[in-house]
């Protein structure tokens, strides 16, 4: 399961569950926060990312609880502008 959301603070979200090894169904949540929407969490250009803390029974739970993580982190980061003038300033 995959989602992207946002944004927060100015900032994207790109979250992803995948199953886990091991006797039962169990996932485990990622996110990658980035300044521009991604198309999908694969190709998502980020400066940060985040692993879930605990598994889950279903992908839903897992990829709200790392976009959960991932929100509150936003509002640690300084807003960057991502304005033509500003991305010609600073190419990415």
């Amino acid at each position: 399961m995959e989602r992207i959301s946002g944004p927060y603070n100015g900032f994207y979200i790109a979250s992803y569950a995948c199953k886990t090894l091991g006797p039962g169904e169990c996932f485990l949540g990622y996110s990658k926060i980035c300044r521009d929407k991604p198309d999908n969490y694969w190709e998502a250009h980020c400066f940060a990312k985040i692993a879930g803390e605990q598994l889950h029974s279903n992908a839903r739970d897992a990829v709200a609880e790392v976009e959960r993580q991932a929100r509150e982190q936003t509002g640690n980061f300084p807003r960057i502008s991502t304005s033509a003038a500003s991305r010609a300033e600073h190419p990415h």
